[in-house]
């Protein structure tokens, strides 16, 4: 399985990351919302785009951006350290994400 954690403050307001704000950047249609976004969410987006194409064609989100640069690694969510792809403007894999929350959560 691979795990990721969405970590953008969303521009124009003081909401943070919330549910679903993800949805924006899979789907790639940051410039039909209102929200100021500039070229690293650009970049994000183009990235989980790339994400989960590679993943349903493969069943492995890792490849190369279209500029043929490797994407930054993602590891499965496997092992004691329960790893995520962080998901943010520099994104790459994290293990110091679970919060007491999602430990109680996932029943860890």
């Amino acid at each position: 399985p691979y795990y990721y954690h969405f970590d953008v403050a969303m521009p124009g307001d003081e909401a943070g990351a919330f549910h679903s704000s993800d949805l924006w950047f899979s789907f790639g249609s940051l410039a039909k919302c209102w929200r100021p976004f500039v070229g690293w969410h650009y970049d994000l987006a183009r990235r989980m785009g790339l994400y989960w194409t590679n993943f349903a064609a493969n069943g492995d989100p890792n490849g190369t951006d279209r500029d043929g640069t490797p994407l930054p690694v993602w590891d499965p969510c496997i092992g004691e350290e329960y790893p995520a792809m962080h998901l943010c403007q520099e994104p790459g894999m994290r293990t110091d994400w679970l919060t007491e929350t999602d430990r109680k959560a996932f029943g860890l």
